[in-house]
């Protein structure tokens, strides 16, 4: 469910006071880091980038340039990439959708520069 006004507010509290001290939000337990994430979606990519890095890689060397050439490798690749994605993301919608339009728009860069995305 999304979060209500209070907890919004809290989150952001939270999420500052971590900010100026400079602490890690990966000490937080999944559940918390997700509602920080909700409200501070840059956080959210910084994490899932190398993730979806690693899967849009994947996926283009099993595609190949002809759509035709598939290895076991990079298919176990993508999918723990995908897995891992998953798991950061949970039951909430507001990060699924973010990191869908990231997942995107890594795809069409990739597919334009004909490169990976870069780590």
């Amino acid at each position: 469910s999304p979060p209500t006004s209070l907890e919004r507010n809290a989150v952001s509290l939270l999420a500052e006071a971590l900010e100026r001290e400079g602490s890690m939000q990966l000490q937080l337990p999944l559940p918390v880091q997700r509602r920080l994430w909700e409200i501070r979606p840059e956080s959210f990519l910084a994490q899932a980038k190398p993730l979806v890095c690693e899967y849009v890689h994947a996926m283009r060397q099993r595609a190949g340039p002809l759509l035709v050439e598939i290895s076991e490798t990079s298919e176990r690749r993508a999918q723990s990439s995908l897995q891992q994605l998953a798991d950061l993301v949970g039951s909430h919608c507001d990060l699924y959708r973010i990191l869908l339009r990231y997942l995107k728009r890594s795809f069409r860069a990739s597919a334009i520069s004909e490169l990976p995305v870069l780590k």
